[in-house]
């Protein structure tokens, strides 16, 4: 197993940092005690671990540890009803929600995805939305085919099919186009390129019917992983204008011994003329330095902008504790309230770019 994919159960892990921590410092005292002892027969035994050293064990130690939180999102940019569908995909299923405002990070997310996720023997199935709001996005997935390529080939035995959808109900025969390229990830440079976007008529799609023809296509062989990544901008048509609801799809992911689990991306529908020329909703530099750390309360946070943020205070479970407005260069907050580990800092802006930052709480 690769090591890096292993799931440290975090509460356990900061628990048993502070035990740790607790023992090393209580250790290098009762050497300095030893030392310090003129009645000590013994030669005089140097400390090994300093309540420095003890400190930066722990500090590391909980620095490693990967917390999951929620992101962000500006309701302007992405539609709602799809928002919902998505992230209740990913989340019945043991998946996880991206979202994007800019196309031209489409290939580097599926890539992304599939390096974090995946494994030997992995089947990997694409789910594209080819109606025409999603062509400058297909274009992305053409430019950048080969990164995604090279991202399977990390893997030993890993298998790849490709569908598209459109809406079933007015596209007529081309609602639909699927292939199975098992191991020949190459021959998928041809189908991405011949994909045609459709009308679509409406703004739903037809996704769950979609995941449905899939399944007549007998893919999905891994006994490993089975990983749906999804990428579309519009929510699934539902009854009667679609054969199968959202809780047809969850169950039939779940059903088998090896579930199938999706990885949604999901896409902004608006026209970058009518959002503007700006960055929304992403990883931006913010944060200029967070000190101290570890702390014994006090949080002291320095921005690279003197402007408008809204600074969220995170456990390490994602748990929101508190969220405050603030304007200037610097932010300063007491966490003595809270026990002692791991704490997320996360900076918002006006258009929920974000920046991410960790603190431990010594007490």
């Amino acid at each position: 197993m690769n090591p890096k994919r292993i799931r440290f159960d975090n509460i356990s892990l900061i628990k048993t940092a502070l035990v740790i921590l607790s023992c090393l410092v209580v250790a290098a005292c009762n050497n300095q005690e030893i030392n310090n002892n003129p009645d000590n027969p013994l030669p005089a035994v140097a400390p090994r671990i300093t309540e420095a050293d003890s400190l930066k064990i722990l500090f590391d130690s909980l620095m490693q540890v990967k917390v999951e939180i929620p992101q962000v999102i500006d309701k302007k940019v992405v539609d709602s009803t799809c928002h919902r569908q998505f992230l209740e995909l990913a989340e019945k299923t043991g998946g996880d929600l991206k979202i994007m405002v800019n196309a031209r990070f489409v290939s580097k997310t599926i890539k992304d995805i599939i390096e974090s996720n995946s494994c030997d023997s992995a089947d990997v199935l694409f789910l594209i939305d080819k109606t025409g709001s999603m062509e400058d996005d297909i274009d992305n997935i053409k430019r950048g085919l080969n990164n995604v390529i090279e991202s399977l080939k990390k893997f030993n035995g890993n298998r790849l099919a490709i569908a598209c959808y459109g809406d079933r109900n007015v596209d007529g025969d081309d609602w639909f186009t699927y292939h199975n390229f098992g191991n020949n990830f190459m021959g998928a440079r041809g189908f991405i390129n011949s994909i045609q976007v459709t009308g679509g008529d409406d703004f739903p799609e037809s996704v769950n019917d979609a995941f449905f023809e899939v399944l007549k296509k007998d893919f999905w062989r891994s006994g490993t992983k089975r990983m749906i990544i999804l990428i579309g901008d519009a929510p699934s048509l539902l009854p009667p204008l679609s054969k199968h609801t959202l809780r047809e799809v969850i169950e039939k992911a779940k059903e088998d011994k090896i579930s199938m689990n999706f990885y949604p991306i999901l896409i902004s529908p608006y026209e970058k003329e009518e959002l503007g020329m700006v960055r929304r909703m992403e990883e931006i530099k913010m944060i200029q330095t967070i000190y101290p750390n570890p702390t014994n309360g006090l949080l002291n946070i320095e921005f690279i902008k003197e402007k408008n943020y809204t600074v969220d205070i995170l456990d390490h479970e994602g748990k929101l504790l508190s969220s405050e407005v603030v304007k200037g260069s610097n932010y300063k907050k007491d966490l003595s309230e809270y026990a002692n580990g791991l704490y997320i800092i996360r900076v918002t802006d006006y258009y929920k770019n974000f920046d991410n930052g960790k603190i431990v709480l010594q007490k």
